[in-house]
């Protein structure tokens, strides 16, 4: 091949590359806008149950944590001591069932139905919520050290 057809050759590859991209680009574009439409409209409805959950509880890190899901928002309070000590006990060999119960103990929102359901579309939440629980339940550094 001669250097003088190598760039013409390059250009239209090119040009046929992007013309072959330019469908799925915009169908990705189009279901990026959406999914962030639905994601902002999931937690303007979670906003006043996390708003009441503050109140009622205390505060979002401290009292409280916050799993924000395409589902919806899954808040859980800092677990019990007696609940700390059952669930703490039983870590080393614990199942996804025994860390739905633990979660299913420490909820705020949603309704423990609900919660199953997200946990049906995204599995991995449950452990996400299990470990938010268990830095709940942790001394902050500050604390530990003293006043």
């Amino acid at each position: 091949m001669s250097k003088s057809r190598q760039p013409n050759e390059l250009e239209r590859l090119r040009a046929e590359l992007a013309a072959a991209k330019a469908p799925r680009e915009a169908m990705q574009a189009v279901l990026e806008e959406s999914a962030e439409i639905a994601r902002l409209t999931q937690e303007l409805s979670d906003e006043p149950h996390i708003a009441a959950a503050v109140e009622e509880h205390g505060a979002v890190g401290d009292a409280i944590a916050v799993l924000h899901t395409p589902a919806g928002a899954i808040i859980v309070r800092r677990p019990k001591g007696a609940v700390w000590r059952r669930f703490s006990e039983t870590a080393a060999g614990m199942k996804s069932g025994d860390i739905l119960t633990f979660v299913k103990s420490c909820l705020v929102y949603p309704q423990k139905a609900d919660v199953e359901r997200i946990f049906d579309l995204h599995p991995a939440a449950l452990e996400r919520v299990g470990g938010m629980l268990a830095e709940l339940a942790n001394v902050k550094a500050s604390e530990a050290v003293g006043k």
